[in-house]
């Protein structure tokens, strides 16, 4: 899941410069696929405003139920957005893999 615009752009970006293909899910608003041979990679985006925790829940709980229990990872390129990350990580919500990439509980 990417949480803000810098993001949507940034991390793909990455994906396809290993020869990912990418396109986007009709049946979702900003949902995106990238694939590379039997890889496939879900790219769900929503918009967090700064410092909406509550936001930032809702989002995760949203895209958490259409990920239909597939690992869920949390990328963030800005501060704020990883500071709320972090936060929720203490309360167990995510937990911290590396710097700026979070995953689901």
């Amino acid at each position: 899941m990417a949480c803000s615009w810098e993001d949507i752009f940034y991390f793909p970006n990455l994906l396809l410069e290993e020869g990912y293909e990418f396109r986007e899910l009709p049946c979702e608003n900003f949902t995106y696929e990238l694939l590379k041979g039997d890889r496939r990679v879900t790219l769900y985006t929503r918009e967090i405003p700064k410092g909406d925790i509550q936001g930032m829940v809702q989002a995760i709980d949203e895209v958490n139920e259409y990920s239909k229990g597939e690992d869920l990872y949390i990328v963030s390129a800005l501060e704020n957005q990883d500071y709320l990350l972090n936060k929720l990580s203490v309360s167990g919500k995510v937990r911290k893999q590396m710097d700026r990439l979070y995953k689901v509980n």
